[in-house]
């Protein structure tokens, strides 16, 4: 027979919030738990610049496109 340690057991079960029963079982009807909302009244902030790795691929490219330009001419 296997030893269970009980105050193991209830240190970790898990307990309602609201009335910090157990949830198995349970004594009331547990409510799904939704996302909280955000206020109607908060607006969103755009960014002021753009961000460095939006201009970085640009760059990049510039750059890729510099070197090809220079191997046609080396190879012409």
């Amino acid at each position: 027979m296997a030893y269970v340690d009980l105050k193991r057991v209830k240190r970790y079960e898990m307990r309602c919030e609201g009335c910090s029963a157990p949830l198995r079982p349970h004594p009331h009807p547990v409510q799904p738990v939704t996302a909280p909302q955000p206020a109607p009244h908060a607006e969103r902030r755009e960014p002021e610049a753009p961000s460095r790795k939006t201009r970085r691929p640009k760059h990049f490219l510039k750059r890729l496109e510099d070197l090809f330009d220079d191997l046609e001419d080396l190879f012409d």
